[in-house]
């Protein structure tokens, strides 16, 4: 009997076993559909990961909530930037040819100008070395004449009254004269000026390639502070007591609303995300308009 028992209680778990060992050969003869196991794997995982619940919308001083009103304040203000901004396209455009010139001066005549005006340097260079030795050896000889010329003294002490009073009743006439009495015991005469000018030579006259890239310099100058100008205004009009936002609180808005329109574009569609109910209502009153506004 008990040998009767043992072989029973072992058919049971070899039958089982047998079937566990068939059963992947089974599945791979008969196969499961990949999208069913795909379904069932993403199924799965939802359950395990569920999406955190979206956050709501914190409203503060840069944060405003884009109400009918202040969408509306934005459409006007992108309406009156639109006008204000039409008169730069032609300014970048023409700077942006300027600079197609100038760069083109450069690359043909870079070398020679450069040579050029290494020269001039060094005339100049010679020249405030000269002033400035001119300058000291007058100064030297002053002190040691102040210190045997009481005359010397005096005329200079009445010269600095004379400034004085001149600046103190705002004429301007005798505070030049004052100025240039001053002047002439301390800094360089014009006998000195020559000799410097002669030692160091003649200033070499500019050359109608620097001409040139002057007038371009100053063209692209002129050009860059236009087109300032205009960002200037762009700016007032998007930030004003008219619109009700100050420069960040704009960026904010034009950021958010820009944020709503690519989700409206998206495919497949993407629900708006980061909006309260009432701000998805008031853009979607004004959704047309939104998207043709000149601001993005």
């Amino acid at each position: 009997m008990g040998q009767g028992i043992l072989v029973r209680s072992f058919v049971v778990p070899s039958a089982l076993v047998s079937l566990a060992l068939l059963a992947p050969v089974v599945e791979a003869r008969i196969g499961i559909p990949k999208k069913v196991k795909d379904a069932v794997g993403k199924s799965a995982e939802q359950k395990a990961t569920p999406q955190a619940p979206e956050e709501p919308v914190v409203f503060d001083e840069v944060i405003l909530e884009l109400n009918d009103e202040r969408i509306g304040n934005v459409l006007a203000a992108c309406a009156r930037v639109a006008k204000v901004s039409a008169a730069r396209p032609p300014l970048v455009e023409r700077s942006d040819k300027v600079g197609v010139d100038r760069q083109k001066l450069l690359d043909k005549h870079e070398e020679k100008i450069r040579e050029e005006r290494n020269k001039r340097s060094e005339v100049d260079m010679c020249r405030s070395e000269g002033y400035n030795a001119a300058r000291d050896r007058k100064m030297q000889e002053y002190s040691q004449r102040a210190l045997s010329d009481p005359a010397l003294l005096e005329r200079y002490k009445n010269v600095a009254l004379q400034y004085n009073a001149a600046a103190a009743s705002g004429d301007t006439v005798a505070i030049q004269k004052a100025q240039e009495a001053m002047h002439a015991e301390i800094l360089p005469s014009k006998e000195d000026s020559a000799k410097v000018v002669q030692q160091c030579g003649p200033m070499p006259p500019l050359s109608a390639e620097e001409k040139r890239l002057d007038a371009l310099d100053k063209e692209l100058a002129s050009l860059h502070e236009q087109i300032r100008a205009v960002d200037e205004k762009i700016a007032a009009e998007q930030a004003s007591s008219k619109t009700g936002f100050n420069r960040e609180q704009w960026g904010m808005a034009v950021e958010r609303i820009q944020m709503y329109l690519s989700a409206k574009r998206s495919k497949p569609k993407d629900a708006p995300r980061g909006f309260t109910d009432e701000e998805i209502v008031a853009m979607e009153k004004r959704l047309e308009e939104l998207k043709s506004a000149a601001c993005w």
